[in-house]
């Protein structure tokens, strides 16, 4: 199984656009996750952009899965990018669902030097309780950081003494789960 950071691009005006869709796109979601298909969906705050991560057998199973769903269909989402994690840190336990928009996180991503070093900071920020889940795409690391609060997430990263802000790319996200 391969896990997969897709970043998709949504239409201008994807709150009037998806607004007749959002229910079956929500139900595809949340069936996809029944089968362990999605790990994790939510929207950027301030951009029209999603962050979902899949979990698939292949890529083309993942591309499918994305171009299979009713915002993809009806031109809310109007294109996506694809970043494969090399090793992924799973989360502990299934996030509890919402919908309102009102659970965010902090997705950060930063160059790994060690990556051995890396993989066990990963494992202990999610066993503190710091990262919901994250992993490896090549030589950077994503992360989604418990906290809706950037320097928080930061001050979080510095500790660890592999980051600093300066290398840091971060962005809140409002996610479903």
């Amino acid at each position: 199984m391969v896990v997969v950071h897709a970043v998709l691009d949504y239409a201008d005006d994807h709150a009037t656009r998806g607004g007749p869709h959002r229910e079956a796109h929500l139900a595809r979601l949340f069936e996809l996750r029944a089968r362990g298909r999605v790990v994790g969906v939510g929207v950027r705050l301030g951009a029209p952009r999603a962050d979902i991560f899949y979990r698939g057998a292949t890529r083309a199973e993942v591309e499918g899965l994305i171009t299979a769903d009713p915002y993809y269909a009806h031109g809310v989402a109007t294109g996506y990018t694809l970043r494969p994690f090399v090793q992924f840190v799973e989360p502990w336990h299934p996030a509890e669902a919402k919908v309102d928009g009102s659970r965010i996180a902090i997705i950060a991503e930063a160059p790994v030097a060690d990556l051995d070093l890396a993989s066990l900071v990963l494992v202990e920020l999610r066993g503190r309780g710091q990262m919901t889940f994250g992993g490896f795409l090549e030589k950077h690391a994503l992360m989604v950081l418990a906290t809706p609060e950037r320097a928080t997430a930061v001050g979080w990263l510095e500790e660890t003494g592999l980051w600093r802000e300066a290398d840091l790319t971060a962005w809140e996200w409002a996610y479903l789960f």
